[in-house]
C-alpha cells in the first residue's frame, strides 16, 4: 500500500514535506511556525520501508490535525513540559490510527478473519504497533472489538 493517499493529504492542507538525514532515532517531525506554512520532515530511512512510512507520516500529519505543532523539544523538559508532549504525541498518534484504520474497514477485516496483528498490519499496511494501539483505543468500542 504507497503511501500517496497521504503525501495528497498534505498538499491538500499546504504541508511541505521534505526528505532529510535525522540523528536516530528521530525519524520525522512537525513544524508549524506562524509566518510560515507547515512543515514535515520525513528521515530517508523511511522511504524503504511502506508501512513504516505510512505510519509515521500519518502520525506527523495528525500533529497538524490535533496540536498547535510549534514546539520544541529541548534536551531538558519540565515534568509539565513532559505530560503535554505526551498527551500532543498521543493525539497525534490516535488521528493517526483512525485515520489508518477507519472503524467501518477494522470491523471488515475482523468479520473477515484478520485477527492477528500481522494480518492486519498487512493488510492496512501499518506497522504492528500500529495495529496494537488502534486495537488499544478501540478497547471500550464493543462494535469493533467483539466482533468475534
Amino acid at each position: 500500500m504507497i503511501p500517496q493517499a497521504l503525501f495528497e493529504l498534505a498538499e491538500k492542507e499546504r504541508i511541505v514535506v521534505r526528505w532529510w538525514k535525522f540523528v536516530p532515532p528521530v525519524q520525522a517531525v512537525y513544524w508549524a511556525p506562524p509566518e510560515f506554512p507547515p512543515l514535515v520532515g520525513l528521515d530517508w530511512s523511511l522511504s524503504c520501508c511502506t508501512r513504516l512510512l505510512r505510519s509515521v507520516l500519518a502520525e506527523e500529519l495528525g500533529h497538524h490535525f490535533t496540536s498547535a505543532g510549534v514546539f520544541v523539544a529541548r534536551p531538558h523538559l519540565s515534568y509539565a513540559e513532559r505530560i503535554w508532549v505526551s498527551k500532543e504525541e498521543h493525539r497525534a498518534l490516535k488521528w493517526a490510527a483512525l485515520y489508518l484504520m477507519p472503524e467501518k474497514e477494522l470491523a471488515w477485516a475482523l468479520r473477515s478473519g484478520f485477527v492477528e496483528i500481522w494480518e492486519l498490519a498487512d493488510y492496512f499496511g501499518v506497522t504492528e504497533d500500529m495495529v496494537r494501539f488502534r486495537m488499544e483505543i478501540s478497547g471500550g468500542d464493543k462494535k469493533v472489538v467483539s466482533i468475534r
